[in-house]
């Protein structure tokens, strides 16, 4: 079972830190040439790059077994799917509060940066949730 788990967390972690490394490369990029790339070739490269990453993910994934799958699939289904739950009901907040609700720095932002931290948060919380519903998963069969 240790084994499994020990599998089942390297795969995690490959995600985690390949997708943070894609994530800060692409940022200091972003910011080095901002004026020489165009949002939409940002946005497909920032996109091809996270798509790099799951396939090179594909080889470790292979290589868990069946428990370990399970895990990872379980996790993603409950954990993906309770962290936008979070996320929705932010975003419904953020829609509906009055404007002095929000804090000062929320309310400063323009609609493309208040999109972009709405779509981090929903991806940071689904996240979140993902390696909760992962440790309660492992738990379980203790």
């Amino acid at each position: 079972m240790v084994a499994q788990q020990s599998r089942s967390l390297s795969y995690v972690l490959s995600m985690l830190a390949g997708g943070l490394v894609a994530g800060f490369a692409i940022g200091l990029f972003e910011k080095k040439f901002a004026g020489l790339i165009s949002p939409a070739a940002a946005g497909i490269g920032a996109t091809g790059v996270l798509l790099l990453v799951c396939v090179a993910a594909i080889p470790v994934w292979r290589r868990l077994d069946e428990v370990a799958r399970e895990a990872q699939q379980s996790a993603w289904y409950w954990g993906g799917s309770i962290g936008s739950c979070f996320a929705l009901g932010l975003a419904v907040y953020a829609v509906r509060a009055p404007v002095g609700a929000l804090p000062a720095a929320v309310n400063a932002l323009t609609v493309n940066t208040a999109f972009g931290a709405g779509v981090l948060a929903c991806v940071g919380l689904q996240i979140l949730a993902f390696g909760i519903g992962w440790a309660i998963w492992w738990a379980s069969k203790r």
